[in-house]
């Protein structure tokens, strides 16, 4: 049976492999080497959420302040911060509350999996 340990260790010589192919493709032509040789996705504009529009995700999953601080491993303070237009979430916070909105069925899923009761 093989463990764990051994299949990375066959795994990590294709990661370098790969990573040395962007390397070399960036030193060769930059960006559009890059793209040319290998799959480049741009990242949308960041969705900016107004303070009702992060209010209205939690209440869509039925959530408190405190969960949905808790699932995304941030302060409750945080996320109240948000809801009273004291600041905005960041990126990658910015990216899952629009995930959320955009596919409620399947992050439904993920909260129940992942939130402690």
């Amino acid at each position: 049976m093989a463990t764990g340990r051994k299949n990375s260790s066959r795994v990590a010589p294709k990661i370098i492999e790969g990573l040395q192919g962007v390397v070399d493709a960036m030193r060769s032509g930059g960006r559009k080497e890059l793209a040319r040789t290998h799959t480049v996705r741009k990242v949308a504009r960041q969705v900016q959420f107004k303070p009702e529009e992060i209010a209205a995700i939690r209440a869509e999953f039925a959530l408190t302040e405190d969960e949905l601080a808790q699932f995304l491993g941030i302060s409750v303070g945080e996320v109240r911060d948000w809801e009273n237009d004291v600041g905005t979430p960041s990126g990658a916070a910015s990216r899952l509350l629009d995930a959320m909105r955009c596919d409620p069925g399947y992050w439904r899923v993920r909260l129940a999996a992942n939130l402690i009761a």
